[in-house]
């Protein structure tokens, strides 16, 4: 998973005459955070397709006729194991719920914030050279990276945890399955 990141960047007061390498900093930042973006969206997509996968490739071998028959038997051992073998399942269908609602918002529709060209031809007089328009970019770019990188981190987040509970989805669905499976035979 990537690096979370902290919103420290600062906007350097009026007196400092860097801006231009500032700004040519802050844009690779903007185009780093733009690249994390889409390694993390393209991170949630995989887990979730895989997630998708197994489940819709497992899910046939739940043997659903003959775990009824067992729970209608007078065989209280086979009956409880029944029961257990179900919660389980029942369990993992709780992972895959929580995975696929992290998974599902690290792929959403939102994107993160872009540079506002309007603001930035509004200046088209100006030389990227002038000062005052370097100022205005630096602190445009501020605001732009500190939205992003707080989006990512939380997308980062999602994706970490949903990871977490399709694990656990893998883990007791294939535990319930071969709990089921064994009590059938």
């Amino acid at each position: 998973m990537s690096q979370q990141y902290d919103v420290n960047i600062k906007v350097l007061d009026d007196k400092h005459d860097n801006n231009k390498i500032i700004l040519d900093i802050l844009r690779e930042e903007y185009k780093l955070e733009r690249d994390r973006t889409r390694q993390i969206e393209n991170k949630g997509k995989i887990f979730l397709t895989l997630m998708m996968g197994f489940a819709t490739f497992v899910t046939p071998y739940i043997p659903l006729k003959e775990i009824v028959e067992i729970l209608y038997s007078n065989n209280c051992l086979k009956v409880s194991i029944s029961i257990l073998g179900i919660l389980i399942i029942l369990g993992a269908v709780c992972c895959f719920g929580i995975a696929f609602k992290n998974l599902s918002r690290a792929i959403s529709l939102k994107t993160s914030n872009r540079v506002d060209i309007k603001r930035i031809t509004s200046d088209s007089n100006k030389t990227t050279e002038d000062p005052e328009l370097q100022k205005k970019l630096t602190r445009h770019f501020v605001k732009i990276l500190e939205t992003n990188i707080n989006y990512n981190n939380k997308t980062a987040d999602d994706v970490k945890l949903g990871i977490k509970y399709l694990f656990g989805f893998f883990f007791l669905f294939a535990c319930g399955i071969m709990l089921l499976k064994c009590i059938v035979l």
